[in-house]
């Protein structure tokens, strides 16, 4: 039987420099396309891959942040992780020591996003879900139809505020 338990955690800085203009702006006039990747390996050989994009120099201060929060995933068994993964998540976000850096922008927000598209690959592979751009989104969207209660285990709903709620 195949484990899939996280033992180990990466998180890497890629860059793809723009020439000739080519991407900038009025406020981005040198820019560098980057993705803050992270790898999260189990102890049976099995890996995943989340990524969000930055640009430029940042992009560092978001793969040391994804470092921090993922230190709670380690020894975590995919399928336990993933019963209660929106409560999981808030509590990353909520991790006392980054919290201040803003859990719902910024720096935190982009790492909290690799984070979690690295456990829904995981999730997707533990169970068999074919290889394909949007695997998570397979699996998160059966959780929706599956209703609220599967679909608050699955996300975090943190962010919602009566004002974003439909009338």
């Amino acid at each position: 039987m195949t484990t899939w338990v996280i033992d180990r955690i990466a998180a890497f800085d890629m860059r793809f420099p723009l020439t000739g203009g080519a991407g900038s702006d009025a406020v981005h006039t040198n820019p560098e396309y980057s993705l803050a990747v992270t790898h999260l390996h189990t102890c049976g050989g099995q890996s995943s891959t989340g990524i969000t994009l930055t640009l430029g120099h940042g992009n560092r201060l978001v793969c040391d942040a994804i470092e921090l929060l993922a230190r709670p995933l380690m020894g975590m068994e995919i399928d336990e992780l993933m019963a209660d993964f929106g409560a999981f998540s808030k509590r990353l976000a909520d991790d006392s020591a980054m919290r201040w850096l803003g859990p719902h922008k910024g720096v935190v927000h982009l790492a909290l996003a690799s984070l979690t598209n690295a456990c829904f690959d995981l999730w997707a592979k533990s169970r068999g879900v074919p290889p394909t751009f949007f695997r998570a989104m397979k699996l998160l969207s059966s959780c929706v139809h599956s209703g609220p209660a599967a679909r608050n285990e699955a996300t975090s709903l943190s962010a919602v505020t009566p004002a974003t709620i439909p009338r």
